[in-house]
């Protein structure tokens, strides 16, 4: 079972374009962060894990992570929009979400551009 800050990594994350020579801008990692969102408003933590890079996915399977997130989830409300601070540096950006409750660490994230596609790297 993965801890509640390994959870945490379902603060964001999501998919991108399948084009992997574009480029990575700040437009497709928004997109990717609403997606996820989405994803997170509709409790789909299992679908999720696809959005994670290889290193996150290889500390814990998709089960143990669905039932981390749900858990460290329980009772909020993701009913509206959420905020974004984005750095973007290359292929990583940094990324600080304030979900619509006000709630989570809002500790800064990390994402990677691989193969034309963000992926939360924040294991």
């Amino acid at each position: 079972m993965i801890s509640l800050a390994g959870a945490a990594v379902l603060a964001l994350a999501g998919c991108s374009s399948d084009d992997s020579s574009a480029p990575p801008t700040e437009e497709s990692l928004r997109a990717t962060l609403d997606a996820q969102y989405g994803r997170l408003q509709k409790s789909e933590f299992a679908e999720d894990y696809d959005t994670l890079s290889q290193r996150c996915q290889d500390m814990f399977s998709r089960d143990d992570y669905a039932d981390a997130a749900s858990l460290a989830y329980a009772g909020r409300d993701f009913s509206g929009p959420q905020e974004l601070a984005i750095t973007l540096d290359g292929d990583s950006a940094t990324v600080v979400a304030t979900s619509f409750d006000g709630k989570g660490n809002k500790a800064p994230m990390t994402w990677r551009y691989v193969d034309g596609e963000w992926k939360f790297d924040n294991c």
